[in-house]
């Protein structure tokens, strides 16, 4: 991507995915922020719109695959998006007993981690490779690479997005769509 554009940020109410709404936020250019926290989410949204971007949101869970593509769908229609960062994440870990996570935290951190990077990502897939354009960012970790004993299941998820992210790019790179995953 080249210049001003038009992106897409999960997980964007805190932490990197908030650091990187701020970092992107200029004239010209048009944020599309999802995150579960409204409140959060709009106070990152008005940091945005006073650094000059034009700014949209939507207090989404990344599980929510109708609502999220349909939104997806619908910001792209008005302007298409270039750029769509898959940022939302959770962890689970060790419980305070001392026990490792169990099943509830190990599926939620697979479906937000791994699945809801999917679901950011496959709507907007065939409107980027008619146009022969658009660029894939996926926010793995270092867990992709190293079973870490507190937090398998993160791991699991961070290491399927890696896979995911090279198959993307092997998939996609010669129809135009740059596909980055950062650890």
């Amino acid at each position: 991507m080249s210049g001003p554009g038009h992106i897409v940020i999960s997980g964007a109410s805190r932490g990197l995915g908030a650091a990187l709404a701020r970092r992107l936020a200029a004239p010209g250019v048009r944020l599309g922020l999802l995150a579960r926290g409204e409140a959060a989410l709009q106070a990152v949204a008005a940091e945005c719109e006073a650094r000059g971007a034009g700014v949209h949101v939507a207090a989404l869970d990344v599980r929510d695959v109708a609502a999220l593509s349909a939104q997806l769908l619908a910001w792209d229609a008005a302007r298409p998006v270039d750029c769509v960062v898959a940022n939302a994440g959770i962890s689970g870990g060790t419980r305070p007993d001392g026990t490792p996570e169990g099943y509830a935290a190990a599926t939620a951190q697979v479906a937000v981690n791994l699945l809801g990077a999917i679901n950011m990502v496959e709507p907007l897939l065939p409107r980027m490779r008619a146009r022969g354009r658009g660029q894939v960012a996926l926010v793995a970790s270092i867990a992709a690479f190293r079973g870490l004993p507190d937090t398998p299941a993160y791991c699991a998820g961070k290491a399927g997005l890696w896979a995911y992210g090279e198959a993307l790019r092997a998939a996609h790179g010669p129809a135009g769509i740059a596909v980055t995953v950062a650890a």
